[in-house]
């Protein structure tokens, strides 16, 4: 696809390089910030549809056209049903219980909950899905097609997950003791990271086409940064 006739020249073009600016910005922030996802996660949404909007992009382009939020929740609710059940099952099975224990989530009732459903929700899910299946998604489908839209968004994606991996290794006991706690083990689990990420994002992207909303294209409890 190429730009429309209406639209300014290289507008597009623009819009893409000011939103991967503004993701860089956002992912170090959010890194070095306790909590700062919670500001910059519903503010960097609006800012990221405002880019949207002002490069030509439709609302049926950024996944909130009007008719798809029925559809996209019948696919959300698939898919939170299956990653809820392989979750719960992965939880469970001794050989697999280990990776869900993390230093970094040893979390009283209180904490968790408002991890649970508030911070992840708001600050990374919201973000992150109209940041990579909504505004960049939209831009690049536009301009170069859905194959390029998809295999951009999702590099990226896997990308934005490189700084929230670092120390993984060590955080978390089933991983640290399969690649190793030193800095070869370090890197392995971010490339590892950043490998899985990049592949959920063509997943989600997909779930975004089929569905035509952002609802159905990221399951609840699927945030992994």
């Amino acid at each position: 696809m190429a730009e429309t006739p209406g639209e300014p020249p290289g507008r597009l073009g623009w819009a893409v390089a000011v939103v991967v600016a503004f993701l860089a910005v956002v992912n170090v922030i959010d890194i070095r910030v306790a909590h700062a996802s919670l500001v910059l996660g519903p503010a960097g949404a609006a800012v990221l549809l405002a880019i949207a909007r002002w490069a030509g992009l439709s609302w049926q382009e950024v996944g909130l056209g009007r008719g798809t939020w029925r559809r996209g929740l019948v696919w959300a609710s698939g898919a939170i049903g299956a990653v809820a059940v392989v979750f719960a099952v992965g939880a469970a099975l001794p050989p697999t219980r280990d990776a869900f224990r993390d230093a970094r989530y040893h979390l009283g009732w209180e904490h968790a909950l408002l991890t649970a459903f508030l911070l992840i929700p708001l600050g990374t899910v919201l973000f992150e899905e109209v940041a990579f299946r909504g505004v960049l998604w939209g831009l690049l489908r536009r301009g170069h097609g859905t194959i390029t839209a998809t295999v951009v968004s999702s590099a990226l994606f896997g990308l934005w997950h490189v700084l929230p991996s670092l120390g993984l290794a060590s955080d978390n006991q089933a991983i640290g003791s399969t690649v190793g706690h030193g800095t070869s083990g370090e890197v392995i689990s971010v490339l590892v990271t950043v490998l899985f990420t990049g592949l959920a994002g063509v997943v989600f992207c997909e779930l975004r086409r089929r569905s035509g909303s952002r609802l159905g294209s990221r399951p609840a409890g699927s945030a992994s940064s």
